[in-house]
C-alpha cells in the first residue's frame, strides 16, 4: 500500500510564473501548474533556476508524470 508521504523526482524547466498556491512548469507532458503543498525539496541548475522538483508520488501518478510500476 502507497503512503502519502512516498516521493518521486520530476525534472523540469522554470517559466518564472506562480502563484500563492502553485509553480507553472515545463515537464515532460509540457507546461502543468505544480501545487507547492506537494513539492518537498528542489534542485536548482547552475544558473539560478529549479531543474528537478521532489513531489508527492500520489500527485505525480494522478499527473501522468510518475508510473505506478516503477519501483519505489
Amino acid at each position: 500500500m502507497m503512503s502519502n508521504d512516498e516521493t518521486v523526482w520530476i525534472d523540469v524547466t522554470e517559466t518564472g510564473r506562480n502563484s500563492d498556491k502553485a509553480m507553472l512548469l515545463v515537464t515532460d507532458d509540457g507546461e502543468k501548474w505544480v501545487p507547492k503543498s506537494q513539492m518537498k525539496a528542489r534542485k536548482m541548475n547552475g544558473i539560478g533556476g529549479i531543474e528537478r522538483v521532489e513531489v508527492t508520488r500520489w500527485w505525480a501518478e494522478k499527473e501522468g508524470l510518475a508510473d505506478p510500476k516503477d519501483d519505489r
